[in-house]
């Protein structure tokens, strides 16, 4: 792209600006695609570093994730079929009961 100044193309610019976002946004849930299997942790601490739990599809180059909040929701189940991440989470809201679930 001729407009954007090529630091600004560079992996650790794009991590800054994706940290902001998912993080400042007061999301509990988040799901992202092209995520590398091989650098995932690292690329993503920022997410642990915020509290958030997460799943990765587990197969493919590049694969999908989704992350949560566990004060929020709690992970039940998992199922990955071909290039599909499904998640089955409970809202437990920070201890109160509830049998809402996404």
């Amino acid at each position: 792209q001729p407009d954007v100044p090529e630091d600004s193309t560079t992996w650790p610019a794009r991590q800054a600006i994706l940290q902001q976002q998912m993080t400042c946004i007061g999301a509990d849930v988040v799901c992202i695609q092209e995520a590398a299997p091989e650098s995932f942790e690292q690329d993503f601490a920022f997410m642990a570093t915020a509290g958030f739990e997460h799943a990765m599809i587990n197969k493919g180059r590049m694969r999908s994730a989704t992350f949560w909040n566990p004060k929020i929701f709690e992970s039940v189940a998992t199922y990955n079929k071909d290039r599909v991440l499904i998640m089955h989470l409970r809202y437990i809201a920070e201890g109160r009961s509830s049998s809402r679930e996404l």
